[in-house]
């Protein structure tokens, strides 16, 4: 029972390591495309300046957030608002968004993949 008490003391305080076994943690978005279908665990911040992407309309997630994960930017949808000023860890299962591209020049018929993120869980993180 003690031990216990301490995983779960240890888990509030540092929650990046109490992912667990339902979750792989990801420390980059890029790997996110060998994830397709799968639940993670990514840590990142809401963006100030979003890019562009392909906005999808996943049923139950009505909100969504442009995300930076270090140099990476992706899509994080949620059943509420990310609402930290911070760094934030967001757990949930990757989703595949395909479809053609709206910039100028590029065939008609090229297609375009980006992997988003249907969030399960969030939360804010103390430091970073």
């Amino acid at each position: 029972m003690f031990a216990k008490y301490i995983l779960m003391t240890a888990c509030l305080i540092s929650v990046s390591s109490c992912a667990g076994s339902n979750y792989v943690r990801l420390s980059s978005a890029q790997a996110l495309s060998q994830y397709d279908g799968r639940k993670v665990e990514i840590a990142g911040r809401v963006s100030r300046t979003p890019w562009q992407h392909m906005i999808g309309n996943p049923a139950g997630f009505p909100y969504s957030e442009y995300f930076d994960v270090g140099n990476y930017q992706i899509v994080v949808y949620s059943k509420t608002p990310l609402d930290c000023p911070g760094a934030i860890i967001v757990r949930g299962t990757v989703i595949k968004l395909q479809g053609s591209s709206k910039r100028p020049g590029t065939k008609a018929d090229e297609s375009f993949i980006e992997y988003h993120l249907a969030a399960d869980a969030w939360e804010c993180r103390e430091h970073g």
